[in-house]
């Protein structure tokens, strides 16, 4: 029984520490802009102010079930919106073809309307 106490509380201290790392994951906390590490600790001293220290601490408080949920969410949103777009777009494609179409039928006919034939000797076309 100790050992399975033993092994217990080892995979208990093996899991919270995968968890923490987890955490940490540039998922959850991306990198500042413009640096190439995360500064774990920045000072600032802004002119005739006292000096502020600014420790970052990364994922600590970050509910990561919760987060990883969001993003599903906003990736199905995102596709659900681009389909809607592509839909919009055939829609509107499609009204701009049969206008499309539509005058070019309408020319046709108001030219075959044009050409007559004459009467006379020899019988030509001419357009009147």
């Amino acid at each position: 029984m100790p050992l399975l106490l033993e092994k217990a509380r080892a995979e208990g201290i093996r899991r919270a520490r995968e968890e923490k790392e987890s955490k940490h994951h540039p998922r959850f906390v991306p990198p500042q802009p413009g640096t190439d590490e995360i500064e774990k600790v920045k000072m600032v001293a802004p002119p005739n102010r006292p000096m502020i220290k600014f420790v970052d601490i990364g994922g600590k408080f970050i509910n990561k079930h919760e987060s990883l949920k969001r993003t599903k969410i906003a990736a199905r949103r995102r596709a659900l919106k681009a389909k809607r777009r592509k839909e919009v777009v055939a829609d509107k494609w499609e009204k701009v073809q049969k206008a499309a179409n539509a005058v070019v039928k309408a020319k046709e006919q108001k030219n075959m309307k044009k050409l007559e034939w004459q009467p006379g000797e020899g019988r030509s076309l001419v357009l009147s």
